[in-house]
């Protein structure tokens, strides 16, 4: 019995992980949004929802997106130079967060409260702003790429 419900608790994290990778591939978003309160949800901590999170966000979860944006076009010399630039911010930024939780500098209380209000105010913002925004694609890639009606 203890195996099968092991078994079932294992299929949920693939579940979580197609979801949050579909999500990826569709909106850029899946680990803080979906993937870190649904590994809460099975019983795992804020901290080790977090950890699992940044160990898949390494390149090969992502590899195969970027290479189909890529072949689109939509990645091109002046996209990877300021992926660079956000990279190594986000380098410093991990770097931060992960030693002021892992030397318990925020509670796991604050984190819980940090993560709420940040997903609150992301979709408060995506909310507001594409609502009720008709898009139409003009097929050209780039700037000019979604023309407003």
């Amino acid at each position: 019995m203890y195996s099968l419900l092991l078994l079932v608790q294992y299929f949920y994290y693939v579940i979580i992980g197609v979801v949050s990778g579909t999500s990826m591939g569709i909106i850029g978003v899946g680990s803080g949004l979906l993937t870190i309160p649904a590994l809460v949800f099975t019983g795992l901590s804020l901290q080790q929802s977090v950890g699992i999170s940044l160990i898949i966000q390494l390149l090969p979860q992502s590899l195969p997106g970027a290479y189909m944006y890529y072949k689109k076009g939509h990645v091109n010399k002046k996209i990877l130079i300021i992926t660079a630039i956000v990279l190594f911010g986000s380098f410093i930024g991990t770097t931060l967060g992960s030693y002021l939780v892992t030397s318990d500098y925020l509670s796991q209380q604050l984190t819980y409260r940090i993560l709420t209000v940040l997903l609150f105010i992301s979709s408060l913002y995506i909310g507001f702003n594409h609502w009720n925004i008709k898009y139409k694609d003009t097929g050209l890639v780039g700037e000019n790429s979604i023309k407003f009606d």
